[in-house]
């Protein structure tokens, strides 16, 4: 060290400070790149599949509520306009599924997902399509019973994997979460890390600078 100029100390304690001050950033930027990609797959993967789900789930009842509200009206008025409701309804969900189907899934969340494709394929040819053409035929007895007996039980199945649906999505988000709070914890921890150990070089390196010019100085 006593052996280098004065101007070298200075630019090796300039060069190391600045050294740590690109890893702490670099860090910074990793970190925040690292976290909006993770905002992008909570947004994209979670978020708007839970809102398909949602969507799908909201119109199967809105079917529900037609369909059960045709056979207590018992009226023909009622009965063509939940068959065209029920109709439109049933062409948008199929819109909204296909478009949840081309998201990122995750191998549990696939495995449900075509339970569910299988499910309400079932309760579409076994119970919508007949209870629809009983309606449009105003055959009320054959649509109570296709209601009690095949309507109700397919849409608790459907239901029930909806549901399960939607807690992978919830649950997904919340890992993403917590990856989020562990990548911060590692940054933070190795951001003050390197600016301890970046001072504490600096002042070690300061003091051994100043001592190679004050003494010098005293001798003279």
């Amino acid at each position: 060290m006593s052996n280098l100029k004065i101007s070298t100390r200075m630019l090796i304690l300039l060069g190391s400070v600045a050294l740590v001050m690109l890893v702490i950033a670099f860090s910074g930027i990793r970190g925040m790149g690292a976290s909006n990609a993770a905002l992008k797959t909570v947004y994209e993967d979670c978020a708007v599949s839970l809102g398909q789900l949602s969507d799908v789930q909201a119109r199967m009842l809105e079917n529900q509520l037609a369909l059960t509200g045709a056979l207590a009206i018992g009226t023909p008025e009622e009965a063509k306009r939940a068959v065209d409701d029920v109709n439109k309804n049933v062409a948008e969900i199929g819109k909204v599924w296909a478009a949840y189907m081309a998201t990122q899934l995750t191998p549990e969340e696939e495995k449900l997902a075509k339970a569910l494709e299988a499910a309400r394929g079932k309760f579409l040819q076994d119970g919508v399509t007949p209870m629809l053409t009983a309606l449009g035929a105003n055959d009320l007895e054959a649509a109570k019973t296709l209601n009690t007996e095949k309507m109700r039980p397919l849409f608790a199945d459907i239901r029930k994997l909806v549901i399960e649906l939607i807690a992978i999505q919830i649950s997904e988000a919340r890992k993403e979460y917590e990856a989020g709070q562990s990548r911060f914890q590692s940054a933070r921890a190795l951001g003050w890390t390197l600016l301890v150990l970046g001072l504490g070089f600096a002042g070690v390196f300061g003091w051994f600078l100043t001592l190679g010019i004050s003494r010098p100085l005293a001798q003279a």
